[in-house]
């Protein structure tokens, strides 16, 4: 059974409210937002560079299943020009199977050069009320709850459609030799405003070195 952790969590950017469910007192953590990767106001957009010392990993080029399969969609505020758009799953965390068989999802092959544990930067948007599903190889479902996506590169409404963050996890455990696999999807909130909150997931970054 999954079991319920409540906590606050203070940004570099913002304050979030979120509640991570997992199975296990795992090493995947959520941290915060970290970098807005679009908005309306060049002097606040972060560039689509690399980070130095991390490496890019594209979603269109990722493994994409269900109804991500289909969603690969262009737009100008993307990295590269293109993003998984709009792929949702109409179950809530506590009931997201271990398996994820018959979910709508992306998944990274990711090479690492040291076993350990290894800070993952999602480049994502979407409307409030969202979680964000995660797990690393054949580890533990983690629900991160987004309370509160902020629509800072305008835009009509709750949702934030056109500003981009970078949402940072540690996941763990990575291997160095072996073809790692990190899963990302998003699920339904229960009494949101929203029944299927949509997500797209542009890309994700990826550390270099291990944390210690």
């Amino acid at each position: 059974m999954l079991k319920k952790r409540y906590f606050t969590a203070s940004a570099v950017l913002i304050t979030v409210f979120m509640s991570a469910a997992c199975q296990t007192a795992d090493v995947n953590q959520y941290i915060g937002f970290t970098r807005v990767m679009h908005h309306s106001n060049p002097d606040v957009q972060t560039v689509y560079q690399v980070p130095e010392g991390w490496t890019r990993y594209e979603a269109e080029d990722a493994e994409l299943f269900g109804t991500a399969s289909k969603g690969i969609g262009a737009e100008h505020i993307y990295s590269n020009g293109d993003g998984i758009k709009s792929f949702t799953n109409n179950v809530a965390p506590d009931y997201f199977p271990d398996d994820w068989e018959d979910m709508n999802y992306v998944r990274f092959t990711v090479q690492v050069p040291e076993d350990g544990d290894y800070l993952v930067d999602v480049i994502v948007n979407g409307p409030n009320e969202n979680t964000i599903v995660a797990k690393a190889n054949y580890g533990y479902n983690q629900a991160y709850h987004i309370d509160f996506f902020p629509n800072i590169g305008g835009g009509n409404g709750g949702t934030s459609w056109n500003s981009i963050f970078a949402i940072r996890l540690k996941l763990g455990r990575l291997k160095a030799g072996a073809s790692n696999y990190i899963y990302l999807a998003n699920a339904c909130v229960i009494n949101a405003n929203e029944d299927f909150p949509w997500m797209n997931i542009d890309c994700i970054d990826v550390k270099n070195t291990p944390e210690k």
